[in-house]
C-alpha cells in the first residue's frame, strides 16, 4: 500500500523455513473493535516494509503485521461495553 509520498507498506503471508510454503496464523478478538470483519479475525503476517515520512517517521523491515478487514464508523456495533471513569 502507498499513500502519497508519506507512507509505504509491503506485507507478505508467513512462510515456513524448509520448505518455504505459506501458512496462516489467525487471531480472533470476539466483540473487539480491532478486527471488524465478518469472522472477527486477522491473519498474522510479515511486514516486509513499513516506511513513513509523516509526523512519526518509521523505517521498519521484516516486522510484525496483521491483515484484516476493518470497518469504521459510528454505527459499528460490538459486544464490548464501555467502562466509565
Amino acid at each position: 500500500m502507498k499513500a502519497g509520498d508519506h507512507l509505504e507498506t509491503e506485507v507478505e503471508t508467513l512462510r515456513g523455513i524448509d520448505p518455504p510454503d505459506p501458512y496462516r496464523v489467525l487471531v480472533k478478538i470476539p466483540n473487539g473493535f480491532e478486527y471488524t470483519g465478518e469472522d472477527e479475525s486477522a491473519e498474522t503476517a510479515l511486514a516486509k516494509l513499513i516506511h513513513s515520512t509523516g509526523p512519526i517517521a518509521l523505517d521498519i523491515t521484516d516486522g510484525h503485521s496483521s491483515m484484516t478487514y476493518v470497518r469504521h464508523g459510528s454505527s459499528m456495533s460490538t459486544g464490548a461495553h464501555p467502562v466509565g471513569a
